[in-house]
């Protein structure tokens, strides 16, 4: 056989080089990030937080201590509409907000992207990454000649050749 398999993915092409190995060659918009992931700076928010409360005696719901409700037909009125409220809130509200918000980073992000890579002419970053983990990256100038070059990485992957460190 001449050459390996090639499928067309949305965002680039999947091929199979000559020794049967699988690439997968894309056009990324982001670079990969070495920062931490969420997870840690979670958890590292978690542990700074800890630390600065100490061990003191208040809880959450110490807010709700309400002085001027001294007889229970007034707490049990006032507790249904709390709970009422809070009902609404997360049935309407939480849903709306959240989707709300979505939408503004989406926007956001949208734009500043387009800025960065139209506007600056940013290079987009051609991928190469194998089944087994290797890894050939391009940093290419302008879609469509990031476009070509994934059809030509792909295309030499397919027919055996692999590329160097400076390029296909």
């Amino acid at each position: 056989m001449a050459g390996g398999t090639e499928v067309r993915l949305p965002v680039g092409m999947r091929v199979t080089d000559l020794t049967g190995v699988e690439w997968t060659v894309r056009r990324r918009w982001l670079p990969r990030s070495s920062l931490p992931s969420l997870r840690e700076r979670l958890r590292e928010r978690r542990a700074r937080s800890a630390e600065r409360r100490g061990t003191g005696d208040s809880h959450w719901w110490d807010v709700f201590d309400v002085p001027a409700v001294d007889d229970s037909f007034t707490a049990v009125v006032l507790s249904l509409a709390v709970v009422a409220l809070l009902g609404l809130v997360v049935v309407v509200g939480l849903p709306l907000l959240v989707t709300l918000i979505d939408l503004a980073v989406l926007v956001v992000a949208t734009i500043g992207a387009v800025i960065a890579r139209v506007v600056f002419r940013r290079p987009w970053i051609v991928e190469a990454r194998s089944a087994r983990g290797d890894v050939y990256e391009l940093h290419i100038v302008g879609w469509r000649a990031a476009g070509e070059a994934v059809r030509s990485l792909a295309r030499d992957l397919q027919h055996g050749l692999h590329p160097t460190p400076d390029g296909p």
